[in-house]
């Protein structure tokens, strides 16, 4: 489990909230209801993470909120559509899917919460809008280009968790790639491959990173590291703009008990890229 506590304590502290305020070192625990524990909250100092987030400084291209994006655009009916999102707001604040029983943050019950409507926030970085309803619509941008966005995943699993979507077209979920076999396959590819480079040329290639979060590494190369990362998309999402995800392990504790406990990639909501095979067009 020590190998496992990554990311510091913010890190740790966004993904187990009940908890964070009482963790103070590293045998800090949670007794869960199924009688399992998890560590939290590293002692300051203890790890150091090697790869930070990405401090972009870039002024955003629609300074206000989305409301008033969608005011400016009211006429606009495809726009008003793409940034509305679908789900379970959680007691935590994270949105989840509307399907889940579970938040897939804190691990707390959504079964009597209602289905409401929230802001895309994916959208939203597409369009450089500066602010949600509730909360600033910051990224750590990893890479980026006309055509697609790589970012630290907002309610990060790992040290090294990444979500690239495309920005030049509006896609709900990955379903929709069937209508385009061979276009979608050319996406989902492209999309891999900005993750890989990101994660080699960012992750891997930073010697704090590797010795201090991977055990062994220097036995395996590059591309076999990467082969061990927990890669693909969720359906429902809790983002309705297609979105991989990459995700190299370690997790932290509490992800991996909720890994054990199917509230991470449970079968038929999370789709592995290697299984995600388009058809022909007949």
């Amino acid at each position: 489990l020590a190998v496992a506590l990554v990311g510091g304590a913010k890190l740790v502290s966004a993904n187990a909230v009940r908890v964070a305020a009482a963790a103070t070192t590293t045998t800090a625990a949670e007794q869960t209801p199924g009688g399992a524990a998890y560590l939290v909250k590293p002692k300051p100092g203890a790890y150091v993470m090697g790869v930070n987030r990405v401090d972009n400084k870039t002024k955003p291209a629609f300074a206000g909120t989305t409301s008033s994006f969608l005011e400016a655009h009211h006429n606009d009916p495809a726009l008003v559509r793409q940034l509305r999102n679908k789900g379970l707001r959680c007691a935590c604040g994270k949105v989840n899917a509307f399907t889940l029983s579970h938040c897939n943050a804190c691990g707390l019950s959504l079964a009597e919460l209602p289905v409401s409507y929230f802001d895309n926030a994916f959208i939203a970085f597409i369009y450089g809008i500066e602010r949600g309803s509730l909360v600033p619509f910051t990224i750590s941008i990893r890479k980026e280009s006309e055509d697609f966005l790589v970012f630290d995943d907002l309610m990060a699993l790992s040290p090294c968790h990444l979500d690239a979507i495309p920005t030049d077209s509006y896609i709900p979920d990955w379903r929709y790639l069937l209508k385009r076999p061979e276009d979608g396959l050319r996406m989902i590819h492209m999309l891999h491959a900005q993750c890989i480079d990101v994660v080699k040329d960012q992750f891997l290639s930073n010697a704090t990173f590797r010795k201090q979060t991977l055990r062994h590494v220097d036995q395996y190369t590059d591309e076999e590291v990467v082969s061990m990362g927990v890669c693909g998309f969720n359906f429902p999402p809790s983002q309705y703009q297609l979105h991989l995800q990459f995700i190299l392990p370690p997790f932290i504790p509490v992800q991996h008990y909720m890994f054990n406990n199917n509230r991470h990639f449970p079968q038929l909501r999370f789709f592995p890229y290697s299984s995600v095979q388009l058809p022909p067009h007949n």
